[in-house]
């Protein structure tokens, strides 16, 4: 068998035969336009959040020291108007295991107010928390605490979670997320409450629960409290018991009113759908999965969104006990259900899917309505 010889070339014959993919002045080159055009992108943020630096340079609050600090290592790279208020958004960002993002908005008084958005692991969508802590653990590392606030009547899955819109505008900046320290996150403890006269802004402030009375049996079993009945009887039969007034029922083989694909934290893809009821007061907001995972994904009130807090979250909040939980909650908050019936744990992880919500009455409507398989 015949071998052939490897040729060589001097290094004026290979760059002959092989020429650089680009030259180094043409690198030079496209290194001064990438600048250019970083910097370019930088002044059009510049000029198109201009009122949120404008804000703080024109007024003397004593919290402008905090939000400007806040400012620089979270610009505003979008913005949403909800309701005529004007929400500026940070690049959403991950830091531990959980996606963030800073809010700014002006305050009637003329206060640029930041807010911390988060992405809830239980509740699947985007939260607000006024004030986050940071505890030092035993081994030396430091656990985030996102605080509910001061809520009304354990309302706080409805009242922390976002307003639609913009939990869906957060929804599609988390294609761009960058990762975040923790101690970076750290360092925004105490940085989030603005104190007026020795009060703790919070929502009691800015809006008020709503609790219908022809809902009234639904008040028991609310989000983070126990399921323990008093007279001793299994929570889901107690549940499955609760009723709604046919003036408040939705008809649910009608076509809903809105149709939204959401991406939850834990379930994945979610469309929820939405269906006034019958006497057209509320709406009833149904969420499903892919694999036929279903629960109410909260009550809203019929022609809201006319008014939304500084904080993101509706002016106006349903608050409807049994009605308003997650289909995944922390075992810890499962007292009183039976696993492997009302709840699956959820392997390696503290959470579990909150199976007893199947015995709703509005989820087995809308099961049936659905040809949806339990």
């Amino acid at each position: 068998m015949s071998e052939t010889a490897a040729k060589t070339f001097t290094s004026e014959e290979y760059d002959s035969l092989n020429p650089p993919l680009i030259t180094g002045e043409e690198l030079a080159n496209l290194r001064s336009q990438m600048q250019k055009e970083a910097e370019a992108r930088e002044q059009n943020n510049l000029d198109r959040f201009s009122k949120v630096y404008d804000v703080l340079s024109t007024t003397d609050f004593p919290e402008n020291e905090n939000t400007r600090s806040i400012l620089d290592d979270f610009p505003p790279v979008e913005s949403l108007s909800v309701a005529d208020r004007e929400f500026y958004f940070s690049q959403v960002f991950q830091s531990g295991n959980r996606k963030h993002a800073i809010g700014y908005t002006v305050l009637e008084d003329g206060l640029l107010a930041p807010r911390l958005f988060y992405k809830s692991k239980s509740d699947g969508f985007w939260r607000v928390s006024p004030i986050i802590d940071a505890e030092e653990q035993e081994d030396g590392t430091k656990k985030m605490y996102y605080s509910k606030g001061e809520t009304m009547a354990d309302g706080y899955v409805r009242e922390t979670r976002l307003h639609d819109d913009i939990s869906e505008r957060l929804e599609g900046l988390e294609s761009n997320i960058v990762s975040v320290s923790r101690e970076k996150l750290h360092e925004l403890k105490g940085k989030f409450v603005p104190e007026r006269l020795g009060r703790t802004h919070t929502y009691q402030e800015e809006a008020f629960g709503i609790k219908i009375r022809d809902l009234s049996e639904f008040f028991q079993f609310q989000p983070g409290t126990e399921f323990i009945t008093p007279d001793g009887r299994l929570p889901r039969d107690v549940i499955a018991e609760m009723k709604v007034p046919d003036t408040l029922k939705a008809d649910f083989s009608q076509s809903p009113i809105k149709v939204a694909k959401r991406k939850h934290e834990m379930l994945g893809d979610v469309v929820v759908e939405s269906y006034p009821s019958s006497d057209g007061r509320v709406i009833w907001n149904m969420a499903r999965t892919s694999n036929g995972i279903v629960w109410i994904n909260g009550l809203t009130k019929a022609g809201a969104g006319a008014e939304v807090s500084s904080y993101g979250t509706d002016h106006e909040v349903i608050l409807a006990g049994v009605l308003d939980n997650k289909p995944i909650e922390y075992v810890g908050q499962l007292n009183g259900l039976e696993e492997g019936i009302d709840f699956i744990k959820i392997p390696n992880t503290n959470y579990a899917q909150l199976t007893v919500l199947e015995n709703l009455e509005p989820v087995k409507e809308y099961r049936d309505a659905k040809k949806l398989a339990a």
